[in-house]
């Protein structure tokens, strides 16, 4: 636990509360629209008996939800927060999640604590993974909160397939007003890869659609994995995904063109979840 001087406290004081007047102005501004709440941590794993050391590790927490109303400062809990009212939200704990969900859904509220307040677009080093814990002095966490359909649609999409310092300046553009609506929705309709799973099971467990300039690589998506099954690549990976989208509920048809066949889709997918022994969500 660090340990801070006088002045070094009242800095941090004035710090948070900085933070949190911007997150409140930031989320204020969306109520009815998407909210992320991202949270990357350094974290000290691996065996340390006999000498060793262990290695160190970076765990994201992430919190999808839709305000409902104005956030709320809490100053007479034990840790102050900046609470996100909400009628429910999802979440996804990399380390600790139920097996085969991910993105669980909760009741309630998002809170978000005064020491990852703090932390608000702290850049973290790259960790490589098993990187050796020699120096543990610089173990930190960076929080980031990412608000509105569209901007939350393209954190997932773009922000997973660019490098760090690319999407940071995209992010920064977008917050200096360099990059507007209808050139985020273009670049979202141009990705040249299906969507990310992360987002649409996300966005599914939240029970909300996905933004429409992604709906065609959606289809796209569904398409491939029918695809993929049929002609036995990774199968029963494809399966798995199959069952995340809930393909073995809605009706469809794909026509695979090159195989000379129409598969029913939900049929399909049920008869492979049997094939290769994969539960079927209840």
């Amino acid at each position: 636990m660090e340990v801070y001087s006088i002045e070094e406290q009242e800095k941090r004081i004035e710090l948070i509360k900085k933070n949190t007047d911007s997150l409140q102005q930031l989320i204020d501004a969306n109520i009815g629209q998407q909210v992320l709440v991202k949270i990357v941590r350094d974290t000290h794993d691996g065996c340390t008996g006999f000498g060793g050391k262990g290695y160190i590790a970076q765990r994201t927490q992430m919190a999808l939800g839709i305000p409902t109303q104005k956030t709320i400062p809490v100053y007479e809990e034990m840790s102050p927060l900046l609470r996100i009212p909400m009628e429910s939200y999802v979440l996804c704990n990399e380390h600790g999640f139920p097996a085969g969900k991910p993105w669980e859904k909760r009741s309630g509220t998002i809170d978000i604590l005064a020491t990852d307040i703090a932390e608000l677009n702290r850049e973290l080093p790259f960790r490589a993974f098993g990187e050796r814990a020699d120096d543990l002095s610089n173990l930190g966490s960076s929080l980031e909160v990412i608000a509105g359909d569209l901007n939350v649609a393209a954190h997932f999409n773009l922000g997973h397939a660019m490098l760090p310092s690319e999407y940071q300046r995209v992010q920064k553009d977008r917050r200096e007003g360099n990059i507007t609506d209808e050139q985020l929705k273009q670049r979202l309709r141009e990705i040249p890869y299906y969507p990310s799973m992360d987002y649409l099971v996300a966005v599914k467990a939240l029970g909300v659609k996905i933004v429409p300039e992604l709906q065609g690589k959606l289809e796209a998506l569904k398409d491939g994995i029918v695809l993929a099954i049929y002609s036995n690549s990774e199968p029963r990976v494809h399966v798995e995904q199959a069952l995340l989208l809930d393909m073995h509920k809605e009706p469809a048809t794909v026509a695979l063109k090159d195989e000379g066949v129409t598969v029913n889709v939900p049929e399909f997918i049920r008869s492979k979840c049997k094939k290769y022994d994969v539960k079927i969500p209840e």
